[in-house]
This record gives structure tokens, sequence and C-alpha cells, in this order.
């Protein structure tokens, strides 16, 4: 009998041993997350902040992006660019079903969100000639176009002389023909400074600004101050001419620098151009992307295989 009890003993003693044994593989394979009750996992045992950010923060998420080409005319004439080519132009957009997009829409696209319509271009015209008046917006008209102006404020109007001198001027498009233009919906007018673009050989003295850039002599505050009442000017009166919001810049012969760039920024210009060929690229969510915008110059010699190339 008492060797009977032992055999049983022995059994049970073994029959634990299993059990623990089992027990312990068990939770070697069980998740800690299970394991520690989930949310309340103790803190040496959460997962880490780097592993669960990259699914968790949206702020990682990259933003829809767009490459828009932005195409630069000037004047339009038998001498410069032809009437005939632009018209060329135009009808290489249409053809090629390209939609052209304003400013705003390209805001909305970069500040909410917004979609662009398929195979967007932006069209732009610089220095506020007045054959962008007589010749660009007929057509614009006529193909469903829109287009944006850079005026410089004060040249705008002057269709025989150079502001108040005796010198010849190419002529230029008044306030009351941009509005009209910006009435019509397909027209937004922005500015080219007021003038900081100014033709040396016409200007007096040797204090002249050919481009928005400071003068060598001239201390960060004086150029500071200069700006800001050159561009409030210009936003003024094309605002007073237009009743619409002026907030785009097109650099005068595509100079700047950084100060330029952060005096505009502080006075509310929410898009700034060059002239460096490129298409700009415009992503969702990243207002940076509206700054030193690139552009295609469409010149005299601009070929069409050219132009499809830029716009493609």
């Amino acid at each position: 009998m008492a060797k009977q009890n032992k055999t049983s003993g022995r059994r049970l003693l073994l029959l634990l041993a299993v059990i623990a044994a089992a027990l312990c593989a068990a939770a070697v394979l069980l998740d800690p997350l299970d394991m520690f009750g989930g949310s309340d996992l103790p803190e040496a045992k959460k997962p880490s902040s780097e592993s669960s950010q990259q699914f968790s923060d949206p702020v990682q998420a990259e933003g829809v992006s767009v490459q828009v080409p932005i195409l630069l005319y000037h004047h339009i004439s038998e001498d410069t660019l032809t009437q005939e080519q632009f018209q060329t132009e135009m009808q290489l957009l249409k053809d090629g079903g390209y939609h052209t997009v304003s400013f705003d829409q390209i805001f909305d696209f970069v500040e909410k969100g917004t979609p662009l319509p398929e195979k967007p271009v932006c069209l732009t015209f610089d220095d506020g000639y007045l054959s962008n008046y007589e010749i660009a917006y007929p057509l614009l008209k006529e193909y469903g176009m829109k287009a944006t102006f850079f005026a410089i404020g004060a040249t705008v109007g002057n269709t025989e002389h150079y502001k108040d001198t005796e010198f010849p001027i190419t002529p230029h498009y008044s306030y009351e023909q941009a509005k009209e233009m910006s009435d019509s919906g397909l027209v937004s007018i922005q500015s080219h400074t007021f003038d900081m673009h100014q033709w040396a050989p016409y200007e007096p003295g040797d204090r002249v600004r050919n481009n928005i850039l400071r003068w060598k002599d001239e201390t960060e505050e004086e150029y500071t101050e200069a700006l800001t009442a050159d561009f409030s000017k210009s936003r003024e009166e094309l605002e007073a001419a237009t009743g619409k919001p002026v907030n785009v810049l097109a650099y005068p012969g595509g100079q700047f620098d950084a100060l330029s760039e952060s005096v505009l920024r502080s006075l509310g210009v929410k898009a700034t151009l060059t002239i460096q060929p490129g298409k700009a690229k415009l992503t969702e969510g990243e207002p940076e992307c509206l700054y030193l915008m690139n552009r295609f110059y469409v010149q005299p010699d601009t070929t069409e295989e050219a132009f499809l190339e830029w716009i493609s």
C-alpha cells in the first residue's frame, strides 16, 4: 500500500511538471500586448514612437504633387512674337486637351487639395503691353482660356511716352482695359512691381532699378522700406482698378534674392515667379512650392516641337 502511494505521488509530481512546462511555452508565444492587457502595457513594453509614427502620424503622409508648365509671354507684334505664332500655340493647347488654370485654382489645389483639371497649363504675360489687350485677350476669349497679366504700375496707360519723359514707349494697356479683362473672368491682373523694372537709358541719374534687387550701397532697412512702398503702391492701384486681390508677383528679369523673397512674403504675396525654365512642381499642403516658380519663356524662335515638349 505504501509502495502504491509513492508511485501515485511520483505520477502527480510528473503531471504538475508537464503542466508547468506547457504554461511556460504558451507564455513565450503570447503577444506582449495580450499578456499585459493591451493599452495597459507597462511603459517599458510599449512599441517605440518611431515604429508607431510611421503608420499613424498623418504629417508623414506625402501630399499629392502635380507638375504644371507655366508659359511666359511679353509683347505680341510682327516684329516680335507674332499673332500667328501665339494663335498656333493656343490651338496646340486646345487640340492637345490642355486646360489653362488661374493662380486662384493653383492656390486652391495647394491650400485645400481642390483638384486641378487634367493637363493643366498656366499662361502669363509680363510688362503690361497694349498688345496683350488688343491681340492676346481676344484670342483668349475665342479659345476660352485663362491667363495672368503682370503689369508694371509706373507705365500702365503709357501709349506714347515712357512715364513723364519724351522718350517713346511700346504702348501699355490702361487701368480701364485691365478692369475689362479682369471682369471677363479669364484674366487676372497681378504685379510686376510698380517701378522696379526701369529702362536705364530713359531714367535720369544713376539710381536706376533695372530689377527688384537692392543697390550695393543700400542697407537692408532702406531696401525693405523701398520694396514695401513699391509693392504696396502696385497692389493698391491694381486692386482699386480691378476690385480683385493682388497677391502674385513676377520678378522683373527673373531677378531675386533671399531678402526680396522675405519682404514680399511678409507683405502677403502668396506666389512669386522667376524665368528659370522648367515646370512648376505643386504639392498639396506645401505652400512653399508657390514661391520662385519656374516658367518657360516663349520667344519668336520657339518651335512647335519645343512648345509641345514643354507642355507634355
